[in-house]
């Protein structure tokens, strides 16, 4: 076969799904789809407000709280019946009822169930158009599964093709055409770069300039060294925080208080990647900026502020961590609500993890303790007043 050319008059096209794209159809798609996106964005978007902890709610901000945890009971409710059916003591006539109302049972990992969802997110889309193919042959030939064929039904699925139907892109298959092309354009570019012809048109002479202009091995073999401390570094900040998983009570104490007092959990990780940087050569005459940008950055870890504090503390607030260390980083991490709280918040993960605890400890002191700190804060007060108070009713003598 003969190797595809790259002439001035050419231009470089992609087939898909019938259709021929050349790289302005693609860019003219991602910005519809880019513009539609961000349209949706906006007017779902909520208005951000600077959060003032002793203001009064608004009835807006409590009806929004109030449809917030109603969804959050909906949600937990839905998991519960997920988890009874999987243990098969849910009765058939619920699951058949809670089919008709559209549930998903499986949403991580049944495949059906995924499409599904991406059906009833953006409706008849690129990315699913050959599953409703198959749906509407499996209800014609009438061996769509009952199930199926009822949460179908629910999202107002159309069984029947319309006159000019159209499966709209979305940014992750946009994405995916844009990447095909780029990679039928590079192919092209590397014959032409390894194997050029004697006589070279104008648009092939730029492409020789602009490898050429990229080629020096030292300033590759820069980014190469870069990149593999890069990825050391990173390597030892995720085991790091794997290993906080096996850390005895006094050794995760320790970097705990560390954090509170101001230094980051990760200041050694950060000092080992920038002396390797400095000892590698890398920057060359660069070296005393990047220097200098370490003195600051290392000052920063050790001088948090509240913000990343609390960041910190967060990898502490994790189901496998041990639950009495838990509860010393959640107790700390209430200390910087008014750091990382705004009007848009919707839960306190610290605080319900708090919450949960004590109540299983029948800890009723502490649980006063919580509910005289969310007072303080009337979003607060009004998401967990209610919880708190339940449990003090459930535990009092």
């Amino acid at each position: 076969m003969e190797e595809p050319k790259l002439n001035i008059e050419d231009t470089i096209t992609i087939t898909y799904k019938g259709e021929t794209y050349t790289e302005e159809d693609l860019d003219v798609i991602y910005e519809i789809v880019a513009e539609n996106y961000h349209k949706n964005k906006k007017h779902n978007q909520k208005e951000v407000v600077n959060f003032e902890p002793e203001a009064i709610l608004s009835e807006q901000k409590l009806k929004e709280l109030s449809d917030w945890k109603t969804k959050m009971a909906a949600s937990s409710w839905k998991s519960r019946q997920r988890s009874l059916r999987k243990k098969g003591r849910l009765e058939q006539y619920k699951i058949d009822s809670l089919n008709k109302l559209g549930m998903v049972w499986n949403p991580r990992e049944d495949e059906w169930e995924k499409t599904y969802l991406l059906y009833r997110k953006f409706g008849l889309c690129d990315e699913i158009e050959e599953w409703v193919k198959e749906q509407r042959n499996l209800y014609k030939s009438k061996e769509l599964p009952t199930e199926n064929l009822h949460r179908l039904q629910a999202v107002n699925f159309p069984f029947e093709a319309k006159e000019n139907e159209h499966f709209a892109f979305t940014f992750n298959s946009i994405n995916k055409l844009k990447e095909k092309f780029w990679k039928k354009k590079r192919k092209i570019e590397l014959r032409l770069i390894n194997n050029p012809p004697d006589k070279l048109n104008r648009y092939q002479k730029l492409i020789l300039k602009k490898a050429e202009q990229n080629k020096p091995e030292m300033e590759t073999e820069r980014h190469r060294k870069l990149a593999r401390l890069a990825h050391k570094h990173h390597t030892l900040k995720y085991n790091f925080e794997k290993e906080l998983l096996n850390l005895g009570y006094q050794e995760a104490n320790e970097i705990i208080e560390s954090i509170v007092k101001g230094k980051s959990m990760y200041y050694e990780s950060y000092n080992l990647f920038f002396i390797e940087i400095f000892k590698s050569g890398i920057f060359k005459h660069q070296t005393n900026p990047y220097e200098s940008s370490f003195r600051e950055n290392q000052t920063n870890k050790t001088n948090l502020v509240n913000i990343r504090k609390y960041e910190e503390l967060s990898n502490f607030n994790r189901a496998k961590i041990d639950p009495e260390i838990r509860k010393i980083a959640c107790n700390y991490m209430l200390n910087y609500f008014e750091d990382i709280v705004d009007n848009n918040l919707k839960s306190f993960p610290a605080l319900k993890y708090l919450i949960s605890t004590y109540k299983k400890e029948k800890n009723i002191d502490q649980l006063l303790r919580l509910k005289k700190y969310i007072e303080q804060y009337p979003i607060l007060n009004e998401l967990y007043q209610d919880k708190i108070e339940q449990n003090l009713i459930k535990i009092k003598p």
